[in-house]
């Protein structure tokens, strides 16, 4: 009974973990609604909460919708699969894919005050991306226009739309 159950969460481990966040982003959500505006505007103290809470909640329910196929195919395989050493590497793979991903958020934390937003995100970006591609179909020269645009195009976007000033850093705007 237990390693059924042990087996049922390997399996559905996505479906779970995308469940549990679902839950907090609607906390949250909840949380947010009763944020106290104190300047009448469009954009007031509480429309980045709930605008990312929502959207939060519809990855969510998408990756749980997702997780489920997943798990669906992994019991599926695991009954026709003869060879563990195959499964193992794979997951060793995504777990240092997933710490590397954790260093990388907090080097982007520790960066973006020395470097600015519009360095210490590309970076961060590049870097992901790097992460997050197969090994054999890289293109870094992409990844690097694609990074740099990015986070340009935010710097932009929150400095003269919604007038946030985001570090600088040793950029002269």
């Amino acid at each position: 009974m237990k390693e059924s159950i042990l087996r049922m969460i390997h399996w559905y481990r996505d479906a779970l973990a995308a469940v549990v966040l679902l839950l907090i982003f609607a906390f949250f959500l909840s949380s947010s609604r009763h944020i106290q505006v104190m300047i009448a505007s469009s954009v007031d103290a509480k429309f980045f909460p709930i605008v990312i809470c929502s959207v939060g909640i519809v990855l969510c329910a998408i990756n749980v919708a997702l997780g489920i196929v997943r798990g669906n195919k992994l019991r599926s395989k695991e009954s026709e699969q003869t060879a563990v050493g195959q499964a193992s590497a794979s997951e060793r793979s995504a777990a240092v894919k997933s710490a590397l991903s954790i260093v990388s958020i907090i080097v982007y934390l520790v960066l973006i005050e020395p470097l600015g937003f519009i360095l210490a995100s590309a970076l961060y970006l590049f870097v992901q991306i790097m992460l997050l591609s197969e090994r054999g179909k890289r293109h870094p020269i992409i990844y690097v226009v694609i990074a740099v645009a990015v986070s340009a195009v935010c710097y932009l976007f929150f400095r003269n739309i919604f007038y946030l000033m985001l570090p600088s850093g040793i950029l002269p705007f």
